[in-house]
């Protein structure tokens, strides 16, 4: 029975793939079922549609774990009783201890490895990492911390093709390509350390040493941190040994897509080949058996060995193969099946390319790839489940690319965690303009309200609110005074306002109204400088999956006061006869 398969041109998927494809599936059911007022018909209608798309590629989801599941029993029945062989893991040629072909080599490089330096100070290696939200809503994307905003351009000169920023995170080799070409450019103009400084800053403010980001990193730091980074050996990769230079290492210990690891051939070389079922070694290194699977696979690889005399024993970091007479046959590297040697750039050759190949971190050796280069035609592309297309650049490995997809998509289409939504918040009370209409509010309002009023005290609250809303550190009320402590701050006649209520007169009915008129006007003027920047910030939680009324708080209208109207004569004979009867 064949697997089931879900992926572009029909190709099948690992677990781990299977999985990201589920998570994306829920997140878009857990939409679909929202609940929340839509603003028109076309963002309900488009609710449903993405529940029932999700509810589909769930269903899916569920029917390739079935379908694999079904192959990976026929499998182990076809190990145990002989069976006809199964499909869930791709044939390869049995394994033989017979002469390797010509080994793959490498070599130290020229001193000065730019992107390593970079690497290590804006990511640490990871492709995958975000950079924090500047104030202007942007922020750095993968292993060189692109700004989001030049990705489009960068990649669009450097690849061909323009990718969004979500494209470009979910791509390592578009990120290795885009800094290999803008930094080169720099390098080319500044040398490597003006160049650092240009990645850093750009080229208009390079040349300030003093400039600092908003996390306190100054250029000339930036600077000195690249230079003591910058000169690690790097690794230069060759498929053919003649072209490499006299002191060439031999690179072993890999395992290349579509055979077996090198740790099952050494199990195989080790036992008898009549002894050991080569079926059995395909599958252990194959990605698409579960774990569970490979824990029983690996018990009668164990059985197999042990009957024909040949005995594993765990020395933690290695396994260890004796025969019955207790003589070292063979020490095998410990290593997971799914987590060998990762793909990528491996270096570069005598011209300056980069080469692509296998590096794998415990041996630190590497393998190089089958190269690809030359080619006229477009790029072959992954197509993402928005519908969007990443291209395969040369070099890359199209299923790593592909997993890279599905997992990008997947935490993109889940919403902003509550750390990330409490940060978005925090900038927002920290502005100026929230600070001040925060202020102004309640005390406006607190003069409306007293407003209708005819007292002393209302018209201490009314001159009083207009000082605090015009200037907080001017005014000070104590009980039936209302202190002037900067009368520079404040209108004339605000102030003479004051002293005449303070002197015990009361505020005619145009004072009034002229003190509930500018407190509109300013409270108004609050309202507009902190609408401008409530916008910005409501962009910011939408592009980051945030709720905008969760970061961005609404003050409400502020609304002149309006005195009430005074009841007319015929009024009053229609009530007095309505309530009489």
């Amino acid at each position: 029975m064949a697997a089931f398969t879900w992926g572009d041109a029909g190709a099948q998927l690992t677990p781990e793939a299977i999985a990201a494809q589920r998570k994306i599936a829920q997140a878009m059911m857990a939409r679909g079922a929202d609940y929340s007022p839509v603003q028109s018909w076309t963002q309900g209608a488009a609710r449903v549609a993405e529940g029932l798309m999700g509810g589909l590629d769930a269903g899916r989801a569920d029917m390739a774990e079935r379908q694999n599941a079904t192959a990976e029993k026929e499998l182990l029945a076809s190990l145990i009783g002989g069976g006809a062989p199964t499909n869930i893991v791709p044939p390869v040629a049995a394994v033989a201890p017979s002469a390797p072909a010509v080994a793959p080599a490498v070599a130290p490089a020229a001193a000065g490895d730019a992107a390593s330096a970079i690497a290590s100070i804006e990511s640490g290696g990871k492709y995958d990492l975000l950079g924090p939200v500047t104030k202007t809503g942007d922020r750095a994307y993968g292993k060189y911390q692109v700004m989001g905003a030049n990705i489009p351009e960068w990649t669009k000169a450097h690849l061909g093709q323009a990718l969004t920023p979500e494209q470009f995170l979910a791509n390592p080799q578009a990120q290795d390509a885009v800094f290999q070409g803008r930094f080169g450019q720099y390098a080319q103009k500044y040398g490597p350390e003006g160049a650092a400084k240009a990645w850093f800053a750009g080229e208009k403010g390079m040349n300030n040493p003093n400039a600092k980001d908003q996390l306190g990193t100054s250029v000339q730091s930036y600077a000195d941190r690249f230079s003591n980074a910058y000169g690690a050996p790097a690794q230069v990769a060759a498929a053919d040994p003649a072209a490499l230079p006299v002191n060439a290492q031999s690179a072993e210990g890999y395992a290349i897509p579509g055979q077996p690891s090198p740790g099952v051939q050494a199990v195989a070389a080790a036992a008898p080949a009549s002894g050991i079922n080569p079926k059995l070694l395909t599958a252990m290194a194959s990605p698409y058996v579960s774990d569970g699977t490979k824990k029983v696979l690996g018990i009668m690889l164990q059985s197999q060995l042990s009957s024909e005399g040949v005995t594993p024993i765990d020395a933690g970091n290695k396994i260890i193969l004796t025969d019955k007479r207790g003589n070292v046959v063979r020490e095998l590297p410990k290593g997971e099946p799914n987590k060998g040697p990762e793909y990528g750039v491996i270096g570069k050759d005598q011209f300056g390319n980069e080469q692509y190949g296998w590096r794998d971190p415990r041996t630190q050796s590497v393998t190089p790839g089958p190269q690809q280069g030359g080619a006229t035609g477009a790029p072959p592309v992954i197509t993402a489940p928005d519908g969007s297309t990443v291209p395969v650049l040369p070099g890359q490995d199209p299923k790593v690319i592909r997993e890279a997809v599905s997992k990008a998509a997947a935490g993109s289409a889940l919403p902003a965690s509550f750390d990330d939504t409490t940060k978005l918040r925090h900038e927002v009370t920290q502005l100026p303009s929230y600070k001040n209409i925060a202020q102004a509010a309640p005390i406006y309002k607190s003069m409306v309200e007293t407003a209708g009023t005819n007292s002393k005290a209302s018209d201490l609250n009314l001159v009083y609110g207009l000082g605090k809303i015009m200037d907080p550190n001017s005014v000070v009320r104590e009980g039936e005074m209302v202190m002037v402590k900067n009368t520079a701050s404040l209108p004339d006649w605000l102030v003479g306002a004051a002293n005449s209520l303070n002197g015990g007169a009361a505020l005619t009915p145009e004072t009034r109204a002229a003190i509930l008129k500018e407190a509109h006007n300013r409270i108004t003027s609050y309202k507009t400088m902190y609408d401008q920047d409530a916008n910005h910030y409501r962009g910011i939680a939408t592009r980051n999956r945030a709720n905008p009324q969760d970061v961005v708080p609404d003050f409400g209208e502020f609304k002149p006061y309006a005195p009430a109207v005074a009841p007319t004569p015929a009024a009053i004979d229609d009530l007095v006869k309505k309530y009489s009867k």
